[in-house]
Parts: structure tokens; C-alpha cells; sequence
């Protein structure tokens, strides 16, 4: 992925030939040579499906994320989308970004399991779904959830991200005592914060 320091270095290169603010040739150089293109259709079972060619966005902070426009999704606030990014499933949220468009966070896991780097042109078809996917609570963490009930209530109230980060981060532990000593501190955070604080 194009560092942020190279990117600007970009930026000004193109500005210095063009003339262009710095605003408008950061757009030109985050959009598809072939130009982009947002679609909406209806399925034979009607539902309303959605179809996306654009690049991938890297703003300064780093993180990547498609950028698609509010009014193509019809909705003001967070939404979630299921459907393939080149192929592969996702399932995620999208939210507005504030500018007319919403934002989906395309994190460093997603993209590892997408075989992207960060600043590709990607095509992705999707739908709006009902809400978040399930997430699989692995056995160790129900057992510890059983010898701590007011950690399981708290758990379940907890939103959709802040379990999915703490999951990711169980999931990530190497070792045996690790993934052990992750799941007692995933216990105890939730009761400390309760319930409000990702990982």
C-alpha cells in the first residue's frame, strides 16, 4: 500500500503539472483509470442488489475503505452490507462519512483474507442486509462466560464491533497461555468497562 509521505509526494507531483488544487488531484489519483461506476438492480427474488467498480481509498490516517455515495444505498445512517468484494465474501457496516457518501472500513484482516494490499480498483457486489453477521463465541470464552454470568450479560448487550475485536483478538493468540490469559482479560474488561470498551 502506498505509504501516506509517498502518496502526498504524488499529489504534489501531479499538482506542480496540472495546477490543480491539492483537493482535486487526490481525487484523480484515487479514482479507476476507467473511471467508476455505481449500479442498482433488483434480483428475480427482488431484492435490491448493488454493483461497485471504484479503487480502493487510503486516506492519511492509513486505513482503507471503499467509498460509496449515500444516495446509490438510499439510507442517511449505518448500514450493513453483505455481498463479494472481487470475489470474496464480506459482511460488513458502512457508515456515513458525513460528505454525501458512506464508508467501509476495508481493515489490514480483511484485506489479508482479500489478498489486497490497500489501494487496488476493486469491483464488489452487495446488498443491504438486515443487520450484522453472527459472531462465533469459541468454547474456552463460554466456559469462562459460565463461571462469570454478569460477564455474559454484558457480553450480549455489547455492540456487534466491540465483540468482533475482542473475538479477533482471542483468535490471534499464538500460544496456549496466551489465548488463555487474553480470554481472562476479555472477561474482566467487560465487566470493568461494562460493556463499553473495544478492544
Amino acid at each position: 500500500m502506498t505509504k501516506d509521505r509517498d502518496f502526498k509526494r504524488i499529489v504534489r507531483t501531479r499538482m506542480a503539472k496540472t495546477g490543480e488544487s491539492y483537493a482535486a488531484a487526490r481525487a484523480h489519483l484515487t479514482k479507476p483509470e476507467r473511471g467508476e461506476t455505481f449500479e442498482k438492480g433488483v434480483a428475480e427474488d427482488g431484492t435490491v442488489v448493488f454493483g461497485v467498480f471504484t479503487k480502493l481509498q487510503t486516506p492519511e490516517k492509513g486505513w482503507s475503505g471503499l467509498v460509496i455515495p449515500s444516495a446509490l444505498l438510499g439510507v442517511r445512517g449505518r448500514a450493513w452490507l453483505r455481498g463479494t468484494v472481487n470475489g470474496h465474501e464480506f459482511w460488513v457496516s458502512a457508515q456515513p462519512a458525513g460528505d454525501g457518501n458512506h464508508w467501509v472500513t476495508m481493515n489490514k484482516r480483511m484485506r489479508q483474507r482479500m489478498g489486497l494490499i490497500g489501494d487496488e480498483e476493486v469491483e464488489a457486489r452487495f446488498m443491504i442486509a438486515e443487520g450484522p453477521p453472527d459472531l462465533e463465541v469459541p468454547d474456552d470464552l463460554v466456559s469462562a462466560f459460565d463461571e462469570h454470568p454478569n460477564a455474559q450479560v454484558i457480553w450480549n448487550r455489547m455492540s456487534h464491533n466491540h465483540r468482533k475485536e475482542w473475538l479477533n483478538w482471542i483468535a490471534d493468540a499464538k500460544r496456549d497461555d496466551t489465548r488463555a490469559r487474553r480470554i481472562a482479560q476479555t472477561v474482566e474488561r467487560a465487566i470493568a468497562s461494562d460493556g463499553r470498551e473495544g478492544r
